[in-house]
Formats: structure tokens, sequence, C-alpha cells
């Protein structure tokens, strides 16, 4: 099993799961790292081989009681975030002659009573659109998304235009919602990542969670979110019993 990691994400109980990790850059943390070229090189990949075949003749690591109770804590922890994403879900019915701006302003207020952090989310937002615009025409929707110090738990939100008529503001490119999800910086960053990232693939992949949040009420949009995300669950106590 191969999983990608920015420098920051690298905690505890992130790196407590890795055998190895695989780097283009020196890392600080103790465990073992095989250093590689950002152009991989045929050294670099018989290394890595090396490495993989080594771990691959390694007993597997008995959890016993301790790691049952961690497995235990921790599935409990992603119970408790599903549980609070689908309770908490953000659901904003705007006009379609709002900005981009203006849109930006009544997220940060409807997911925080904090100025500081409804600036934060908003900066964040801002600076993670500019790297590529998320607004998808030919799916009829945007997905905002960005990892933020502005939210304390993954957040998301669902913004529908009044009448479901498509957003004036030519960025938005004719489309009439936009959906929000926001990736707290925490000590849990991986696992709340993989909730968020099934959700991502969920809307592209499921044409009926996408055609629900576009036309749907509140509580339908809810309703599917819980299917979806139980369906998340399941997968992940299969993966982890």
């Amino acid at each position: 099993e191969i999983r990608a990691f920015g420098t920051f994400d690298l905690s505890p109980y992130v790196l407590e799961r890795l055998d190895f990790l695989i780097s283009t850059l020196p890392l600080q943390e103790e465990i073992e790292s095989v250093l590689v070229s950002p152009l991989l090189t045929d050294d670099d990949i018989d290394r890595i081989r090396r490495r993989i075949s080594y771990y691959a003749r390694m007993p597997q690591k008995q959890s016993g009681e301790d790691g049952f109770t961690r497995q235990l804590e921790q599935v409990n922890f992603i119970a408790t975030q599903i549980k609070r994403m689908i309770q908490e879900m953000g659901y904003l019915l705007v006009s379609p002659e709002i900005s981009f701006p203006e849109l930006l302003l009544a997220i940060s207020e409807m997911l925080s009573l904090y100025h500081d952090r409804r600036h934060q989310i908003q900066e964040d937002l801002t600076k993670r659109e500019r790297l590529g615009s998320q607004v998808f025409a030919e799916f009829g929707f945007a997905l905002l998304h960005a990892k933020t110090k502005g939210v304390g738990k993954p957040s998301f939100s669902v913004c529908q235009t009044k009448g479901f008529l498509p957003f004036q503001d030519a960025y938005f490119k004719g489309i009439s919602v936009v959906i929000v999800m926001l990736l707290p910086e925490d000590e849990h960053i991986e696992e709340n990542r993989e909730i968020l990232g099934f959700l991502s693939e969920t809307l592209v992949e499921e044409y009926e969670f996408l055609d629900t949040v576009s036309g749907g009420s509140k509580e339908e949009i809810q309703g599917i979110l819980s299917k979806y995300l139980k369906k998340f669950f399941n997968q992940y106590l299969d993966r982890v019993s």
C-alpha cells in the first residue's frame, strides 16, 4: 500500500503505521527512509525494490492488547468525525448574483463565529483556488477545498443558488452549486484527509450523490451524505479488522 504525505503530515500516529518512506528530501523523522532523486534513477528504483522485498518477508506486526486499544480509539475517532460532519453539515442558499469574494465571506460566516477564523478560511480558500480553479463547468459544480486553521474539524458544506439559477459572476462559469470541504490542520490530518478524499471521489463517480447535492433540499443532502459516509466507514472497518 502506497500513500503520499506532505512534510507536515508526518505525525507520530502516521509514522507508527509506516514501514518506510521514500523522499526527495532528507528527513529528520526517526523512521527508515529511501532518499531518491526527483527524477528516479535506475539505482533509486533498485533500492526501493530491495526495501519492499525486505518488508514483504517480515512477519506481520502483531498488535496485542495495546495495539487493539489504539485500534478501538481510532475507530471511535473516525466514527465521531463522520457523525459530526453529518450533523453539522453546512448549507447556504444564496443569490445567483453573489460574487466569488462575497460567497467566500458568506461561507466563512456560516462556519465560524470568530473573525480571525473567518479571515483564515477566506484566505486559505483563495490561496488554494489560485493554484488552479476548482470550478468544473462540465459537471455543473465547484469544489472549494483547503487545509486551514480556520476550522477545528473536517467540514462539508453546500451552497446552492435560489431557484437553482446559474451564478451570474463569470468566475463560476454558469454553475449553480458550490461544495466546500475544509481540512483542519491538526494531528489527525491524514485521517480527516482520507474522509474528505473519499467524498471528493464520490462526487464525480456517483451520479446520485452529485445530483442530490445540486438540486436537493438540506435534509436530502444530509441523507445522501450519511449514505456515502456509511459506505466509507464500512470500508474503513474492513481495512482495520
